[in-house]
């Protein structure tokens, strides 16, 4: 088989994402980036253009990696096997924090995916709470205001906030 190597135009992207039933998401937030850019005049977002460089066939890769991690632990009845820092680790070597917060927000959508992503985002606020950052230090890395109308971005400052919180109240509780 021969495989072909051109750029994808936009609606190429669109219509394949909407296809695949966890790039739904991922479809909808370009589609509306996309919108509000072309109302406003604006350049596209940096990352928008990143994601839109990705393949339809790497964006299935990922997402079927994730769903073969969570399959294998389920067989296996355990954790240790693809334990969380070793996937935290195989992202890291490629993915920015950021990135890799985005990644698990958008497969916490999924159901084939969805504990692997709840689980290194865990991990992931975690070392975020070790190194004392703030909702506002989060709000700089992922390069949005804390209150921006880009819902996967906004999400994980929801979930970070909440982690925050949690940990204040049962700070206090215990303390």
């Amino acid at each position: 088989m021969v495989r072909r190597n051109r750029q994808l135009s936009l609606q190429e992207n669109l219509i394949m994402m909407q296809e695949n039933q966890g790039m739904k998401v991922l479809a909808q937030a370009i589609q509306e980036s996309l919108r509000r850019n072309e109302e406003q005049g604006l350049m596209m977002d940096r990352r928008v253009q990143q994601l839109l460089h990705y393949t339809h066939e790497h964006q299935l890769r990922r997402l079927k990696w994730f769903t073969v991690i969570a399959k294998y632990r389920k067989a296996k009845k355990a954790n240790f096997w693809y334990p969380d820092d070793f996937i935290y680790a195989k992202l890291r070597e490629t993915h920015s924090e950021a990135d890799i917060a985005v990644l698990c927000q958008k497969l916490m959508n999924t159901s084939k995916a969805k504990k692997v992503a709840k689980t290194l985002q865990h991990h992931l606020f975690q070392a975020w709470n070790n190194r004392g950052m703030r909702l506002e230090d989060v709000a700089d890395m992922l390069g949005v205001l804390v209150s921006t109308a880009n819902s996967v971005r906004s999400g994980i400052l929801v979930d970070y906030q909440l982690k925050l919180t949690g940990e204040a109240v049962t700070r206090v509780r215990h303390g």
